[in-house]
């Protein structure tokens, strides 16, 4: 990626038109149409869509700045943009996260909780993906995951190559902008992050299953003392679980289990 480190500053053109602070270089001149042709390339190879608003792009990240191309309806022009990262996740630094819960303990907890899970067909939600703890344990075909964190989704992306072009960055909230629907919606260790319960049900069809885990109202997460982070998260009581549901709701070790 050494050629978006080598782009002058003069060349970057800030847009008054742009939701947010974009700056972009289009190739209506000349001598930028070898330029933007290598990052599109560039992007269209390595890059990770990530939602905007009501559109979704595929993006790389390079020191301080998000890349991404467009095109222009109306002259057919291709712009890079870029744009200031100011929203990554607290779990974005993902160094060793996969091998701290590679332990006897944490795979016979995953275990019980894919017994729970059973077969998944149709279309499936993976919210909050990570780096694809749900992939590593199901094949499955008809795949959507999220996630905040760009290593997140980098680390999912590494072991599981075939799934580029089927996660994004982003969260629950910002999914229901797109107005998808899902038969199956997943949130594994990580429901108590989306800030809106019915957000769940906004998102599936009700075809297939509705599998959500949540912490306990006490329960200190160990992965926020394993990567010394302190995240916001919601913390509702079995029965405010049990009231939105409708549905009993499990408790398994430190997580309530919603289970439809």
């Amino acid at each position: 990626m050494d050629i978006l480190k080598e782009i002058p500053e003069s060349l970057w053109t800030m847009s008054l038109t742009q939701k947010g602070c974009y700056w972009f270089i289009m190739d209506w001149k000349v001598e930028h149409f070898e330029l933007v042709n290598e990052i599109k390339a560039l992007i269209k190879k390595n890059g990770i869509p990530k939602q905007f608003d009501q559109v979704v792009h595929p993006i790389i990240i390079q020191g301080d700045y998000y890349y991404w191309t467009t095109q222009s309806a109306r002259f057919k022009n291709t712009f890079v943009n870029r744009a200031k990262v100011t929203d990554l996740s607290d779990y974005n630094n993902v160094t060793s996260y996969d091998d701290y819960f590679d332990q006897t303990y944490y795979l016979a907890e995953d275990k019980l909780i894919f017994n729970m899970l059973g077969d998944l067909k149709g279309t499936v939600l993976d919210i909050g993906c990570g780096t694809g703890y749900l992939l590593d344990n199901k094949p499955i075909e008809k795949y959507h995951g999220i996630d905040p964190s760009p290593s997140m989704i980098q680390e999912l992306i590494k072991k599981h190559t075939d799934k580029r072009s089927s996660v994004t960055i982003t969260t629950a909230e910002e999914l229901l902008k797109l107005g998808n629907q899902y038969d199956n919606v997943i949130a594994l260790f990580s429901a108590s992050y989306v800030n809106e319960l019915s957000v769940f049900e906004k998102l599936w069809n009700y075809k297939g299953r509705l599998f959500l885990m949540f912490y306990k109202e006490n329960y200190k997460p160990v992965t926020h003392q394993h990567l010394n982070i302190i995240p916001k998260y919601q913390k509702w009581t079995k029965q405010e679980l049990e009231n939105e549901f409708l549905h009993l709701v499990m408790e398994f070790n430190n997580y309530y289990i919603v289970s439809i």
